[in-house]
């Protein structure tokens, strides 16, 4: 009877959606889970290749088996909205909701607009997709028409997680009105429990180009000398720092690990365990004797001279913004800087959100040098300890999980040695 229904489908090429919708039959054998995979395989091979109808099709038959899967509903939303298609988006960005949360939602909507506006006949609204980060689900936008003036608005509608981005708004930019002046206007925050789903409002900043320059480099550690300039005695309160253990690095070896050993980077136990990782990782993949010497030496001056110890978190640690990237960072139309997106927010060493920016850019040491550790707005700022731990946390953070192991080996000249040897030297200025 299975085999005929087999055919049956495969004759109607219908077999994937058939085995997705009895997939409670087949995943006690692992059938269903092969198939699974290898169609999910075959949607982002599609998409790689720019088919777009073909992954669309078989974005819907996984779709129909695992209508759960919110990572594969988002890439479908994707799809559509590249092709226009933004009812669809929407919709199936929509379906993945609840009825009694879609209900709250459209309930909520004329709430948020009376607090942008009193008069509801001049604003109106309509769903966006959003395409990055793995707890937002869409956007709403808002315009308002008030005579010959128009403004936009947004509401952000996540996955509420840690929820920092309510502390920032409710209350550290509340207690710190300076951050004021680099984030856009605030309008409310609303929370739907128990569904766990936030709604942020703010308005809608309307960006102009970037043109990446030098006034583009200064501006940048402007704003980020108003996030710095919260101290860590000014903040602790209302971020406890994280208890990270430093076993976490032998699991996840990358980039967000790594951020969260930075954060507590003034512990010895934090550090040696980031060697030992790096160590296993330079063994692994072959990297050349120079290298692993240039790391020997960054070592010594970290480890062996005590480095660590000479950084104080409540003199050298600040509120950082965490993900502090260009597409984070937003210039609007009468230039000035605004920055979003604080989910990520932090304390840390002063310098560690310069370490994310300088990642979107293919920087040698000695631009980096001269662009930001020598600059008029940087230099006097900073402290000799909190370049030593700037410069640390690029190699660590961006250098080896950024350039592959060739470009390190023989462009060791543009990063680890001018880098290294400066840290030489500004450690001699401590101990002096």
């Amino acid at each position: 009877m299975i085999v005929n229904k087999i055919l049956k489908h495969i004759k109607q090429g219908t077999l994937f959606s058939w085995i997705f919708k009895k997939r409670s039959l087949w995943g006690k054998t692992g059938f269903y889970r092969i198939i699974k995979r290898k169609k999910y395989e075959l949607f982002k091979t599609l998409i790689a290749q720019n088919e777009k109808n073909k992954a669309i099709d078989v974005g819907k038959q996984l779709l129909d088996g695992n209508p759960g899967d919110q990572i594969l509903r988002k890439r479908l939303s994707n799809l559509y909205w590249s092709m226009g298609k933004k009812g669809k988006c929407i919709s199936t960005m929509r379906a993945g909701f609840s009825r009694e949360l879609n209900a709250k939602i459209d309930s909520i909507i004329p709430s948020i607009q009376k607090a942008i506006t009193s008069d509801s006949s001049s604003i109106d609204f309509k769903f966006r997709n959003q395409s990055t980060g793995t707890n937002m689900v869409c956007w709403i936008e808002h315009t308002c028409r008030l005579g010959q003036d128009t403004r936009k608005y947004l509401t952000k509608i996540y996955k509420a997680g840690s929820n920092k981005e309510k502390l920032f708004y409710k209350k550290i930019r509340e207690r710190h009105s300076i951050l004021k002046s680099i984030t856009p206007k605030f309008i409310n925050f609303i929370e739907i429990q128990p569904d766990n789903v936030s709604l942020l409002t703010m308005e809608k900043v309307m960006e102009k180009q970037k043109n990446i320059n030098e006034e583009y480099f200064n501006s940048i550690f402007k704003v980020h000398k108003i996030i710095t300039s919260i101290r860590y005695n000014d903040i602790i309160d209302l971020i406890p720092q994280d208890d990270f253990n430093p076993k976490t690095l032998q699991v996840a070896y990358n980039k967000i690990s790594l951020k969260q050993a930075f954060a507590v980077i003034h512990r010895e136990s934090t550090n040696r365990e980031i060697f030992n990782q790096l160590y296993n990782k330079l063994r692994r993949l072959n990297y050349s004797p120079d290298t692993i010497e240039l790391i020997r030496r960054l070592e010594y001056m970290i480890i062996d001279r005590k480095m660590y110890e000479k950084l104080k978190p409540e003199l050298h640690y600040t509120f950082l913004h965490g993900d502090f990237n260009r597409s984070n960072i937003l210039i609007d139309n009468v230039g000035h800087y605004k920055v979003i997106d604080w989910s990520n927010l932090m304390i840390g060493p002063v310098g560690l959100d310069m370490v994310q920016f300088f990642k979107a850019f293919d920087f040698s040491f000695r631009e980096i040098y001269k662009l930001y550790l020598t600059n008029v707005y940087c230099e006097s700022y900073l402290e000799t300890i909190e370049k030593i731990f700037f410069i640390y946390a690029l190699i660590i953070i961006v250098w080896f999980q950024k350039l592959n192991r060739n470009t390190i080996d023989t462009q060791n000249y543009k990063y680890l040695v001018p880098a290294i040897k400066y840290i030489e030297t500004l450690v001699s200025e401590i101990e002096k």
